[in-house]
């Protein structure tokens, strides 16, 4: 599935900090995938400000910043729970509705997120 730099953030952020040990294992390999390359960061003009994270909204859109990352079965299936239930408790975010729509509502041509 392809995920721009802000919807990897917005990935990166509903990663559980307490779970079993299968979910862990599974999400560990998965983070490294979707964490930033020094090029990506670099290319992208990525910061920190604060207690938020920035970068050049253009430079993020362009094709080569796009990255698609494999999720199987279980992984798909832990963020669907996640997504499903921020959704219900009505605690979604703008950055996670391309999210929502790609992994929850399963549309290939979700908008990216621009924040």
């Amino acid at each position: 599935m392809q995920f721009t730099i802000p919807e990897r953030y917005a990935l990166l952020d509903l990663f559980p900090q307490q779970s079993n040990i299968v979910i862990l294992k599974l999400l560990r390999d998965f983070r490294h995938e979707v964490e930033l390359s020094e090029m990506e960061v670099l290319e992208a003009s990525v910061q920190a400000v604060g207690n938020s994270v920035r970068w050049d909204p253009v430079a993020v859109q362009r094709d080569d910043m796009i990255k698609d990352i494999p999720l199987s079965d279980a992984v798909t299936t832990i963020f669907h729970e996640i997504l499903k239930d921020l959704n219900e408790r009505k605690q979604l975010r703008w950055q996670h509705v391309s999210l929502y729509e790609k992994i929850v509502e399963g549309r290939t041509n979700a908008e990216p997120s621009t924040d």
